[in-house]
């Protein structure tokens, strides 16, 4: 779709190198969603040949002894379910993101006011050159949870919200936003 894009010259190119951004941040939001589920998954086998793995302990001095690991939580211990669901929710946001991504034709031009490049994916708006029925329960796995996915702003929000400082947000406070895209 992207080669497709660049190949055809189309107007709108310039919604590519959104996309290849957005992945990219969404990638990241999923790798440090699953650093803590797969720390300690992987102990070399001969590190420990009566498969003991203790926790730190510190000398006087503070100084750590070599014969010992960090400690590792036993898994059916660790409530990790909420962080699995999460890290699979933010997977699915990253494929949906590829899967729905599409250069729309020319269309009404509509302004939607977005949080500052730094902030998380899911405290902006869905832009424009994304299907947002695809994408939309799995845009803020934290808003979907709650089962507000009407409130994401999105240059299609009239598809799926009907309240009116999502449909039309620049006639509401706009404080908390501090970017027009």
């Amino acid at each position: 779709m992207v080669k497709t894009a660049i190949a055809e010259n189309r107007q709108g190119v310039q919604y590519v190198y959104g996309l290849l951004k957005d992945v990219s941040q969404a990638y990241d939001d999923f790798k440090d969603s699953t650093y803590d589920l797969c720390y300690g998954c992987c102990i070399a086998a001969d590190a420990f040949p009566k498969h003991l793995a203790l926790g730190l302990i510190q000398s006087a001095a503070g100084v750590e002894s070599k014969y010992r690991q960090e400690f590792i939580e036993s898994p059916i211990l660790n409530n990790k379910n909420e962080e699995v669901e999460q890290a699979l929710k933010l997977f699915a946001r990253l494929a949906k993101l590829v899967a729905s991504f599409s250069i729309p034709e020319r269309s009404v031009i509509r302004i939607t006011p977005s949080a500052a490049i730094h902030e998380k994916l899911e405290n902006k708006p869905i832009p424009y050159y994304y299907e947002a029925e695809n994408i939309l329960d799995d845009w803020a796995p934290a808003l979907s949870r709650r089962k507000r996915n009407n409130t994401i702003l999105s240059y299609h929000a009239a598809s799926y919200s009907s309240l009116p400082h999502i449909t039309q947000p620049l006639a509401y406070n706009m404080d908390k936003y501090s970017f027009l895209g």
